[in-house]
């Protein structure tokens, strides 16, 4: 037996005998995901997230000090594997943006802009290698071309754990 879904922000099934779930999450226009996996009698799943559009703004919401803010309407794309570890839960894949927005406390009055964006995620650490970006002063629209490199690392249970950030 199975159990199907279909309404404005979720439409699926999921297959309660086999375990196979095929779930798509669509709250327009800040969230499109596909979840694909399976479940095993023995508890352990195996989930892929198939990110079509995750709006940067949600990153915020990690933060419990609003020490890095990123302006919403930009999105992050990519593939997220999701598995059990001992504790709680693992995340691995790759995610991307082609731009992003962010104001940190230490550079009052002007804006990083990140260009071209592709974190690693491998043990729920979002990792930047480096990324071209440019800070935008808002009082004098100066812009000055720099390097960044950003990570942000979730505990097991996906709660923000710290963060990096080398400008």
């Amino acid at each position: 037996s199975s159990v199907t879904m279909s309404g404005e922000f979720l439409d699926g099934y999921y297959a309660i005998q086999e375990g196979d779930i095929n779930m798509r999450i669509n709250i327009d226009p800040l969230v499109d995901l596909r979840l694909i996996g399976d479940f095993k009698v023995d508890g352990t799943f195996d989930l892929k997230a198939e990110v079509n559009k995750l709006d940067v703004g949600f990153v915020n919401y990690v933060f419990s000090q609003p020490i890095v803010q990123f302006t919403p309407g930009h999105f992050l794309y990519g593939d997220l594997f999701i598995s059990p570890n001992e504790e709680a839960f693992t995340l691995r894949g790759n995610m991307s943006s082609d731009y992003a927005e962010i104001e940190v406390f230490w550079l009052p009055n002007q804006r990083v802009l990140l260009h071209d964006i592709n974190f690693l995620v491998w043990d729920n650490d979002f990792e930047n290698v480096m990324c071209n970006a440019t800070v935008l002063n808002l009082e004098t629209f100066e812009r000055t071309p720099i390097d960044v490199r950003f990570g942000i690392t979730f505990d097991d249970s996906f709660a923000y754990e710290a963060w990096d950030l080398d400008v």
